[in-house]
């Protein structure tokens, strides 16, 4: 009955050694392609929508902070799915500045919803996911008051020097950054008669 015992214990212990997690970190430097849709409305001008693709580099960092082309943050992952974290507050500066010097006025943006996660495959050489804001937007000096729907889908790859990033369909075609979408969204509505 020892014996039995014995090779039973070894077996599952020997299990337990080689048994690892099938995720891993999404720690790391990722080439990034996606699809922005923005939807802008502002009261006496219309709505707007448009979508365009974009290319951009994440960085997770060990220290659990994030970066990216336009903003920076933290991260966070529980097993395969991460959530990031970009202040509200930096979001609306981004876009009060950015809208401020294009329309030469005081612009005040609020964000009322924001989420920003996505999970990592199996094999971690590949992250998708989706980020999604919404905002209020005043214009003082034209009493303009509008609302802005964004809404982002993203694939990933692991960028390594000496492999090139492998491309979807989104990277052929022309692109700018989510954040330049929303501001040429509203600059085109705000413009067309």
């Amino acid at each position: 009955m020892s014996k039995k015992w014995l090779i039973t214990l070894l077996t599952v212990t020997f299990l337990f050694s080689i048994y690892h997690p099938v995720w891993s970190s999404v720690e790391g430097i990722w080439d990034i392609n996606g699809k922005t849709t923005v939807k802008v409305t502002i009261k006496g001008y219309g709505t707007e929508k448009e979508t365009t693709f974009f290319e951009d580099e994440f960085i997770f960092y060990n220290d659990n902070t994030f970066e990216m082309i336009d903003s920076e943050g933290t991260w966070s992952q529980e097993r395969r799915k991460f959530n990031v974290y970009i202040d509200p507050a930096d979001l609306e500066d981004y876009f009060e500045d950015n809208l401020e010097y294009m329309l030469d006025t005081d612009v005040d943006v609020y964000i009322t919803s924001y989420s920003f996660y996505g999970s990592e495959d199996k094999s971690s050489h590949k992250i998708k996911g989706k980020m999604k804001m919404n905002m209020s937007l005043y214009i003082d000096e034209y009493d303009i008051e509008g609302t802005i729907n964004v809404n982002t889908t993203f694939t990933g790859y692991r960028s390594y020097e000496y492999f090139p990033a492998q491309k979807t369909e989104e990277s052929n075609m022309i692109s700018s950054s989510p954040m330049e979408n929303i501001l040429n969204t509203i600059d085109y509505l705000l413009r067309t008669p």
